[in-house]
């Protein structure tokens, strides 16, 4: 499947704003929720995920979530659970730096799947033939409490969104990929750094050209000390 193809036609016929102000109570109260890394992540999922369940449908695809935060991928599509066509679709956040800094991404844990088949994935790794990740950043416009604010449903404009300026791409895991770990002391891969989201888009990692299996090689074979 060319998933760029695909997701560009659907936010092409349904273009959405990402923007969302907070969670909605029963109360109908709004509540911001700030800037937090791992919230934001969560949103987008589930900002994209009309768009992958219109392309499974289309595609006569079986649309499967992940539903623990530590188990890859965020998206699967199949057209029977014992095949080994699997599609894996990630979501990955990130916020532009201040300076211009180059900005990157951390692509899952070199230490589970890619090393011990069956860990922290939700199908054996083998039965995937392909690895998409669907990347956005963005720009955080409010930052302390002041992002974490509560209004009721009328006063909702009293609210406004954590980040702006969204931006996203589309590409296969390992054309992203770089040589170096990706955050710290966790043992996560490391996309590509950049300052410009095109190189993401076009896939301007060290594996593109190597292909899929030197990444796969050098990452389960990266040192764990």
């Amino acid at each position: 499947m060319d998933l760029i193809q695909e997701f560009g036609k659907k936010i092409k016929a349904s273009p959405p704003s990402w923007l969302v102000r907070g969670v909605l109570t029963v109360e109908d109260e709004i509540y911001g929720f700030g800037t937090d890394t791992k919230i934001l992540s969560r949103v987008f999922e589930l900002l994209t995920y009309p768009y992958i369940k219109e392309i499974a449908d289309e595609h006569g695809l079986k649309l499967q979530l992940s539903l623990e935060q530590t188990v890859y991928p965020d998206f699967t599509l199949y057209d029977n659970e014992k095949s080994k066509k699997k599609i894996a679709i990630d979501v990955k956040t990130t916020y532009r730096r201040k300076g211009n800094r180059p900005f990157g991404f951390t692509l899952g844990s070199y230490t589970s799947f890619l090393r011990n088949n069956t860990k922290n994935i939700l199908y054996p790794y083998d039965q995937y033939a392909e690895h998409w990740i669907i990347g956005f950043v963005y720009d955080r416009t409010i930052s302390g409490s002041r992002s974490i604010e509560r209004a009721t449903l009328k006063e909702r404009n009293k609210i406004m969104p954590s980040y702006s300026n969204v931006e996203f791409f589309v590409q296969e895991k390992y054309k992203i990929a770089g040589k170096r770990p990706g955050s710290g002391n966790t043992k996560n891969i490391g996309s590509i750094l950049s300052n410009e989201i095109d190189d993401f888009r076009i896939g301007l990692g060290p594996f593109a050209r190597l292909g899929e299996k030197a990444f796969h090689r050098y990452w389960a074979s990266y040192p764990l000390k």
